[in-house]
Formats: structure tokens, C-alpha cells, sequence
């Protein structure tokens, strides 16, 4: 399956939730092993491993090289840090957060010479969410993952999330492609349980579950999301689309299901969906009503977000 960013994306909240709470199955008889040998080490050319990287070579920009100055094509490393003209197994994010580029413009190079290593690296030490491999394997790649939202920095379930749903607003091709990441992840290794992807071009977005798709947990998971959403709604209207004519109480729910649908799925253009939404085109997804029904489940429940445990 490529790995086309136009194409492919989905399950974007599932996993994390737990990230930063959520402990590694790696024994401490395995990291005596690995501090021994070269297991969980990236080698030269390839992605950093969940124990750095082999003997003698060094982490540059997420990729171990022999050379701090070089890239892992062999390129100086330019301003703008894409070392020149992309390999086809390259992928590039601009140094202002705002666009990335695989050099084969699918990213299956990528994944095939670099992703997957890293991935089963991940998972080999003990790991088994997706997004959390996904997000380990992309925050080495510059500072566009810097400031993403871990849930030990904060106090309360409310203000993790609240970063969270900040942090997405001002980073959204990151976010795309933590996504995109993700899904690869889980279609490969995972067999699809955590992912749903869908294709901006077709009317209704033809959604596609993963075969083994676990409905149950995925919206579960859910839970702190919508009701931070239902807090900020509830105290301003219509302030997560940013929409004046559904700034009233009456369109909170739909609302929330319409803008978790777009962190879902972030390749979708965001001002499309808004155009289906307010043409009331939303509804004949089933997907939209599950989300609109799962957030009425809260609606008007007194949940303090503060001291909630989940």
C-alpha cells in the first residue's frame, strides 16, 4: 500500500492519549543485553534505533552517519535542511514546519529503505502503539515535533488536551504526516487495528478500516478528546471551526464530530470539509454520526477533567 500523504491517513487520536503514561514491555534483563551489543542500534544509513545508533556513528537529523556535517546521502547539510536535491528514500520537512516532501513523492522508498527498519526496531524493544513508534521515530527529525504535547508535562487531562488541540492548529503538515507515519505502522505490523483511511477525492471520503479494526477501542479512546472539546465549546460556541453561523449551543455536537473527523483524518482539506458540513453532507457518512452519537453520550455530564483518571 503507498504511502501517499493524498491518499492514506487516518486513526489520528488512537494511542495518544496514553502517550507519556504509557510504559514500554522492554525488561531491564534486555536493556543489560542491548547496552552489550548492537541490538535496537541503527546502522549506517538508517534510521536511529531505540538504542541510537551503532558504535562509531552518530545521529544526524533522526539518520546514523560517520559524519555530524553530513547528511545520510553524503550531502552537506544545507539551511534548510534537505542536504540539496531529495534520494528518492528521502524525506524532507521544511525548516518552518509548514510542508514535507518524499523524494519518491509516495514515501513507499522511504518506508522500504528507512520507515520499516525503524518501525520493527521499535517494536522488537518492546513497544506496540503505533503512534508512539511513529512519533519516536519523527521527533529526530528536526524541531518541528519539539513542542508536541507529552502527557507527563502537564497537571490535568484538560490542559494535555487543550496543548494538544493547540499544538495541531499551528502544526498541521507535521501532524499530517505523524499520521500518515502511523498508519503505515499499523497496516503493516498491526494488521489495521488502530487505522481508518480515507480519500479526499470521492464524495463521501471512501473509508477504509483496517482488517482488524477494533471499534470498541477506537472510541473509547476518544473520551478526554470530546470532552475537553465539550468544555471549550460549551464556554464559546462554534470556537473549533471558527464559524460564526455555528457559534450556538444547538451545533456543539456537531461541531466536535465535525472537526475530530478532520483531525482524523488530516489530508482531507480542511475548507472542503467545512463546505460538506454546512451543505449537511456530513450526515450520510456513518463514521460523522458515530462521532456525533459517541460525543452525545457526555453532553451535559458533570466530568471534572481535572482530576479524571483515564
Amino acid at each position: 500500500m503507498a504511502l501517499d500523504p493524498k491518499l492514506i491517513i487516518g486513526a489520528a487520536v488512537l494511542g495518544f492519549f496514553f502517550l507519556g503514561d504509557k510504559k514500554s514491555t522492554k525488561s531491564n534483563a534486555t536493556d543489560k543485553k542491548d547496552s552489550k551489543d548492537d541490538s535496537g542500534k541503527g546502522d549506517l544509513n538508517e534510521p536511529v534505533g531505540p538504542n541510537g545508533c551503532k558504535e562509531g556513528l552518530k545521529d544526524v537529523k533522526g539518520i546514523c552517519v560517520d559524519d555530524p556535517d553530513l547528511d545520510e546521502n553524503g550531502n552537506p547539510i544545507n539551511g534548510n535542511g534537505s542536504g540539496g536535491k531529495l534520494a528518492s528514500s528521502d524525506l524532507f520537512i521544511s525548516k518552518d514546519c509548514k510542508s514535507f516532501a518524499f523524494g519518491d513523492k509516495t514515501g513507499d522508498a522511504w518506508w522500504k529503505a528507512k520507515g520499516e527498519k525503524a518501525a520493527k526496531q521499535w517494536i522488537k524493544s518492546g513497544e506496540i502503539s503505533p503512534y508512539v513508534i511513529a512519533f519516536e521515530m519523527l521527533k529526530k527529525t528536526g524541531n518541528c515535533f519539539k513542542n508536541f504535547p507529552v502527557r507527563t508535562d502537564f497537571e490535568n487531562w484538560f490542559e494535555y488536551n487543550k496543548a494538544w488541540l493547540d499544538w495541531i492548529g499551528k502544526n498541521r503538515a507535521p501532524w499530517t504526516l505523524l499520521v500518515l507515519v502511523k498508519n503505515k505502522i499499523d497496516l503493516t505490523q498491526f494488521n489495521g487495528m488502530e487505522t481508518i483511511t480515507a480519500d479526499p477525492k470521492k464524495s463521501n471520503y471512501g473509508l477504509v478500516f483496517g482488517k482488524q479494526f477494533n471499534e470498541e477501542n477506537f472510541f473509547a479512546q476518544f473520551k478526554p478528546m470530546i470532552l475537553t472539546m465539550l468544555q471549550l465549546e460549551a464556554g464559546t460556541p462554534g470556537i473549533l471551526l471558527g464559524i460564526k453561523e455555528y457559534a450556538d449551543p444547538s451545533y456543539i455536537l456537531t461541531n466536535i464530530a465535525t472537526y475530530m473527523f478532520w483531525i482524523t483524518f488530516p489530508n482531507i482539506p480542511f475548507t472542503d470539509l467545512i463546505t460538506k458540513y454546512k451543505k449537511g453532507m456530513l450526515s450520510s457518512i456513518p463514521f460523522w454520526n458515530q462521532l456525533v452519537d459517541f460525543t452525545s453520550e457526555f453532553d451535559g455530564q458533570s466530568i471534572d477533567l481535572e482530576s479524571e483518571q483515564f
